[in-house]
């Protein structure tokens, strides 16, 4: 690996020079179990493709043996989920194709990677905690090992110190796939909460060069008073396009909304991603195009909310 520094044309390396990292000094130190490189060097996968995935998915299944199982699930035990679901992805995707021969990829890790296995596969998890500690939420699987088909069985919102349910939340998460786990956006106040599932079957097994999702739902909670109830949010009525020519004859390919950030603990921001295609005669080709929308939604003292859309110029 270090022989190849000096190599010209590295696209591995100049993805990473681009996100400010000497790739090679990282790869280095992290195949060494250093914490602060192994964190740097995973936070890299979404940012390669073509060749520099080529490159890069098997230097990280080298890092993860080199490190081994013990420094490795010491190493993600600290993690968020969402993290911890990204570098399940990314080690899923290094793997060769003789360890996934007839499904031997779960075996594989649970045989010489236990620990890890056990933190990356997990039946129940218990995180998602809000920014003042009080509340958490607690999902269950239908088959921690199984990437493509398992589902959430039963999702919670529970107060953190008791574990008391104050919200069932399994019927706003259609979670399954390898994204399962979803993710949650705390408002910085703890009273909200934007919550995200995907469905992911059918799609790939990673999250790198992942197709979109065949469906993702996002949900928002508040606390007005004493328990967390749903927002009713119109997120699937996007302005103005009824009057978009480019709409006309075209067919919707896939959509999602999902939460960016919290502007303030009022104002949540979240994006919409449409994709359209539409038949071009003569030749009867695919003409494929996107809708970018920002949605602000404003909410009140008394719990009533407020939306505005913007078509994004960068669609």
């Amino acid at each position: 690996m270090r022989s190849l520094r000096n190599a010209e044309g590295n696209e591995t390396a100049s993805q990473a020079k681009g996100r400010g990292l000497d790739y090679f000094k990282v790869l280095a130190a992290a195949s060494n179990g250093d914490k602060k490189a192994l964190a740097q060097f995973f936070s890299l996968a979404e940012f390669m493709d073509g060749a520099a995935a080529e490159g890069y998915f098997p230097d990280a299944s080298a890092v993860f043996h080199l490190v081994g199982d013990k420094t490795f699930s010491n190493f993600v035990r600290e993690l968020p989920v969402a993290d911890q679901v990204g570098i399940r992805g990314t080690v899923m995707g290094g793997l060769s194709e003789e360890e996934f021969a007839n499904g031997a990829d779960i075996n594989y890790l649970q045989r010489y990677f236990p620990e890890t296995t056990r933190l990356l596969f997990r039946g129940e998890i218990v995180d998602w905690t809000s920014p003042d500690g009080r509340y958490s939420i607690r999902k269950t699987f239908t088959d921690p090992l199984d990437l493509a088909e398992s589902k959430v069985s039963h999702a919670e919102l529970i107060a953190k110190a008791t574990g008391q349910t104050l919200c069932d939340l399994t019927n706003a998460d259609i979670g399954v796939g390898s994204d399962r786990e979803g993710t949650v956006l705390w408002s910085p106040d703890s009273k909200r909460f934007a919550y995200v599932a995907s469905d992911l079957r059918g799609g790939r097994l990673f999250r790198k060069a992942a197709a979109p999702p065949q469906k993702t739902q996002t949900t928002v909670y508040q606390n007005p008073e004493k328990s967390f109830t749903k927002i009713d949010l119109p997120f699937d009525q996007p302005p103005g396009k009824e009057n978009d020519p480019e709409m006309k004859g075209a067919v919707m390919g896939h959509e999602f909304v999902t939460p960016v950030r919290w502007a303030d603990a009022n104002t949540l921001i979240l994006e919409r991603h449409d994709y359209y295609e539409r038949l071009m005669p003569p030749a009867g080709s695919v003409h494929g195009f996107d809708r970018l929308y920002e949605i602000t939604v404003s909410f009140k003292d008394d719990g009533a909310a407020n939306t505005s859309w913007k078509l994004r110029d960068d669609r």
